[in-house]
């Protein structure tokens, strides 16, 4: 697959520009969530008093339970908010990614994919992949990732995802037209897919919120790079995204080695 050269060689005016830019869809994100969670905190309490008081065979029960349903659809979606803020409540501990991957990428890649696609793990004989990291949020954002490869290998022919870890040594921090991070040691996890790729004209706006390389397909659609995004931020790591249309997409999360 070949390097697209807008995104892949970017100068450090346009990854602190970019940067900006999600400190700001971040910090409404962060605003979202934190109203969002107080109205709704009045909402779910009138309607547990109201459950309270009358029996299922009230006219009104069904609809309570309807409007409960609807509050802890939205309680999902403040969560999404967080992790795109980067405001998710986070408990790191050290574990190695090459031993906790595999497995866990068997469990989402069977709920996001109809087993016609084929996954591929690459783990160098040796390499733990040690990181200081929340396990949950990082299952998060291989779930996004895997449901992102699984949307854009549709219809291709071989299906095919490949999943692979490696430590690598950043003398200059890590290579991302996104976000900078320092200089060090860190785990690359990285998800290539041979699906239909993302246009390069769409490639620098692929982390912001609600947008999509394909639309109407289905609901959330654009949030979850951007959770990606902000999971990965969180961890102080960086993020880069390489992809040619009709080839695939590959894209890389660093997070500082342990």
């Amino acid at each position: 697959m070949q390097a697209r050269e807008p995104i892949n060689n970017p100068t450090i005016d346009d990854v602190a520009a970019h940067t900006r830019r999600m400190d700001s869809l971040m910090r409404v994100m962060a605003r979202m969530a934190h109203d969002m969670n107080n109205l709704l905190g009045g909402v779910t309490g009138n309607v547990e008093l109201g459950l309270d008081d009358v029996t299922p065979e009230h006219p009104v029960y069904e609809s309570l339970i309807e409007i409960r349903k609807a509050a802890d659809r939205s309680v999902e979606r403040i969560k999404r908010f967080r992790y795109i803020a980067a405001r998710a409540a986070i408990s790191p501990t050290r574990f190695s990614l090459a031993e906790w991957l595999p497995a866990v990428c068997s469990k989402i890649l069977a709920q996001s994919d109809d087993g016609q696609v084929q996954c591929e793990h690459i783990i160098p004989v040796g390499e733990t992949g040690a990181v200081a990291a929340d396990q949950a949020l990082l299952k998060v954002a291989l779930t996004e990732l895997c449901a992102n490869a699984c949307r854009a290998v549709l219809g291709a022919a071989q299906a095919r995802i490949t999943i692979a870890v490696k430590t690598v040594n950043c003398p200059s921090g890590p290579p991302s037209a996104y976000l900078a991070a320092a200089p060090g040691s860190y785990v690359r996890l990285r998800v290539q897919d041979n699906g239909c790729g993302i246009p390069p004209e769409q490639q620098p706006m692929a982390l912001e919120p609600f947008f999509s390389a394909w639309p109407k397909m289905g609901r959330e659609e654009g949030m979850g790079l951007a959770i990606v995004y902000g999971i990965v931020r969180q961890h102080g790591g960086s993020i880069q995204i390489e992809s040619v249309p009709g080839q695939g997409t590959r894209i890389d999360l660093y997070l500082p080695a342990a």
